[in-house]
């Protein structure tokens, strides 16, 4: 926990501004309506984090660069780099932690930590922006974290309830973390390079599947353009209709 807290601020000082080229497939599912679509698109995509009244403050610009649709900014999800930020000591008094043992992913040994957001505490990492206003997720879930350097290499989210105002079941969220090196700044990130939500609303499913490559790190007169990190095979082949092996899963209760 404590190699986690030093990674995730870690994280926050050094990414103060990255760019992106990010892949965002989505598809819809009602099989009471018997209906489906299907939605692709890429787009530059800019995470920059500040501090506002002490408090840490993500803000995320997307540039549409294609698309096969014609509403490409459904397929904006905003967040995902925010999540690992439930190890940053600002969050952690937010969360209760428990460790589940060891295990590895993709081959590289990790503990598997589970966190659950606290009764009482704001909802501070994920909320849904709707026409009718913003609605705050409390957040549940696992992270695999590498042992011998306390980096979290995959995360898993889903929702501890509902939120029956607008209609949202589950949101189930599952990333890979990829080393990246940053040759000019001489920094060495660990950034999101996949991410997959399953969203299951009252009467349709939501499957978003996000890539991404191309990252670009901002300094003071520098910019660093580096390779893009290697995919694992079951990532890359992983369909965006439908949930891959690996699909997230409900972490284990304390009593299981």
């Amino acid at each position: 926990m404590k190699q986690a807290s030093e990674r995730a601020t870690e994280f926050v000082d050094d990414l103060q501004k990255f760019d992106a080229i990010e892949h965002s497939q989505s598809a819809e599912s009602n099989p009471d309506a018997q209906t489906f679509s299907s939605e692709d698109a890429r787009f530059d995509f800019m995470v920059e984090f500040s501090t506002v009244n002490g408090n840490l403050s993500l803000k995320e610009s997307r540039q549409e660069l294609d698309h096969n649709d014609a509403n490409a900014a459904n397929l904006e999800d905003t967040g995902v780099p925010a999540l690992v930020l439930v190890f940053h000591p600002d969050y952690t008094d937010d969360f209760t932690y428990q460790c589940l043992g060891a295990a590895a992913w993709e081959g590289q040994p990790a503990w598997v930590v589970a966190f659950h957001q606290m009764k009482g505490k704001r909802s501070r990492l994920m909320a849904f922006r709707t026409p009718t206003g913003n609605f705050g997720a409390k957040l549940k879930g696992r992270a695999w974290i590498a042992q011998d350097s306390g980096q979290v290499i995959h995360l898993e989210t889903n929702l501890i309830e509902p939120i029956g105002l607008i209609g949202l079941m589950s949101n189930a969220v599952s990333i890979d973390y990829a080393p990246v090196q940053f040759h000019s700044a001489n920094v060495k990130l660990w950034l999101p390079i996949m991410a997959i939500a399953y969203s299951q609303y009252d009467k349709y499913t939501i499957v978003k599947k996000h890539t991404y490559s191309d990252f670009k790190l901002f300094s003071v007169g520098t910019q660093s353009v580096i390779e893009n990190p290697k995919i694992p095979a079951a990532a890359q082949d992983a369909p965006a209709a439908a949930a891959p092996e690996g699909k997230p899963t409900e972490p284990p209760s304390p009593k299981q």
